[in-house]
């Protein structure tokens, strides 16, 4: 199908119509093609969809990237993308208008372990796209990885979480990763907003310089929970990860982001909560905000930090 939207000259639409009684799991014996033509693939199409993905794209047995975007005016929707050798959705630079929304990246429709992407969940550099409402968790590295996209939106996904927004899934780096590289244009303008950051094995949202790079600049961290879970209490990495002493728990030790709630170093322009849409920074294992370099900040509005290690 995708070969056919490739070829096709017009904006083109790939349906789902598997017959018989789901979920389906679409095992993969190699890699999908890249998408070169403006395509929509929506698997909320697909008789029996919930609201949770019933189409599964298993990429363990291919080699390569998942889904790789590089049209303008792409939509990735429904799917559950999982165990491909790459990153599950790779966007490349300059492409405009993406849609990547209503995805499990990483899991299941039922959130099991050990099908994670061996790179990030989602690898940004797009421009004036949207990441909406996708549960990106048990990946290798990264939930998302933003490389230099520009006027982008990161809204409403859960990362790092299973499905049920209680039980960890960590990724094995940073919930969202923000850099600097190569020649790649320095991410600009990012907006991430209603998002639950939780479980990750690093840092919840990092906000980074490489090198003599440009410093990202103009990220806009409003109204999101890193650190909790979807209730609101403190997220623990398993049963017995608690400080105890004799038979008293003192509560769990390693919660929330391993690595701790948000990081920037040599960010400018850098806005942490906005009146009437703070963040919950809160029951993290490290700091609950860490400034490093030269980095500017708005003043922080309406901040939430309770139960970190630290704010730095």
């Amino acid at each position: 199908a995708i070969i056919n939207a490739n070829i096709n000259a017009g904006p083109d639409t790939v349906t789902f119509a598997i017959p018989g009684t789901g979920p389906f799991v679409i095992s993969l014996a190699s890699a999908l093609p890249a998408i070169t033509g403006e395509t929509s693939v929506d698997a909320t199409t697909q008789a029996g969809y919930d609201g949770k993905p019933w189409v599964e794209v298993d990429g363990s047995a291919a080699t390569g990237y998942g889904f790789e975007i590089q049209a303008d005016s792409t939509d990735v929707r429904g799917l559950a993308i999982t165990g491909f050798s790459q990153d599950g959705i790779f966007a490349w630079a300059n492409r405009h208008g993406l849609w990547i929304d209503h995805n499990y990246i990483g899991t299941d429709r039922d959130g099991n372990s050990g099908k994670g992407n061996q790179g990030a969940g989602i690898r940004l550099r797009s421009e004036g796209s949207m990441v909406s409402a996708n549960l990106i968790s048990g990946n290798v590295h990264a939930g998302i990885l933003v490389e230099g996209s520009v006027d982008d939106t990161i809204s409403a996904n859960t990362i790092g979480m299973a499905p049920d927004g209680t039980t960890p899934l960590p990724n094995g780096a940073n919930g969202i990763n923000m850099y600097s590289s190569g020649t790649i244009v320095v991410p600009q303008n990012t907006l991430i907003v209603s998002n639950l950051i939780s479980g990750n094995d690093g840092v919840g949202i990092d906000v980074q310089q490489s090198g003599a790079l440009a410093p990202v600049t103009g990220v806009h961290i409003v109204d999101n929970v890193i650190g909790l879970d979807v209730n609101g209490d403190v997220v623990r990495r398993g049963p017995d990860d608690y400080v105890g002493y004799n038979t008293v728990n003192y509560g769990p030790k390693l919660r929330g982001n391993k690595g701790g709630g948000v990081r920037a170093n040599n960010a400018e322009g850098l806005v942490i909560g906005l009146p009437g849409s703070g963040n919950v920074i809160s029951g993290n294992t490290s700091h609950g905000v860490l400034l490093l370099g030269a980095s500017t900040v708005t003043p922080v509005t309406r901040l939430t930090w309770r139960a970190n290690s630290s704010l730095t």
